[in-house]
């Protein structure tokens, strides 16, 4: 499984109420209607919550605040993202996608990577499960 993720920070200005809702309401139902055209499997939108919480973590650590949220696309594989994504409907979604991000993400302090899920607790056809207070 290969995820994509956008760890976004907010553009400076906007509060985290309507850089919630942006996401939320316009640009997830955007990411839903491209989804066939992108062959994404799954799309994922990691909110950020019990902002105190986090500010003691990253405190602990000495570490920047949070992100404002993680964006997950999912693909099969890498060969599968990159046969949609070099697609002309695939680019062409993506790259809408991608122009929105512009209305509500601060693109310099928002990191985009791709990776692989390795699924330890829970099981997956990947990786064994590994019981929860085991080793």
């Amino acid at each position: 499984m290969i995820k994509l993720m956008v760890c976004m920070r907010r553009q400076p200005g906007m509060s985290r109420e309507r850089f919630q809702h942006y996401w939320r309401e316009v640009h997830g139902p955007m990411a839903v209607e491209r989804a066939k055209a992108l062959g994404i499997s799954r799309y994922i939108q990691n909110v950020t919550v019990h902002e105190e919480i986090s500010a003691a973590l990253a405190a602990t650590r000495g570490t920047p605040v949070a992100y404002d949220g993680i964006d997950s696309l999912y693909w099969d594989s890498i060969e599968d993202m990159l046969n949609h994504l070099g697609s002309p409907e695939g680019g062409r979604a993506a790259s809408e996608l991608f122009l929105d991000h512009i209305n509500f993400i601060d693109y310099q302090n928002s990191p985009i990577f791709i990776g692989e899920e390795v699924d330890l607790v829970g099981g997956s056809a990947s990786a064994p499960a590994v019981k929860a207070g085991a080793g």
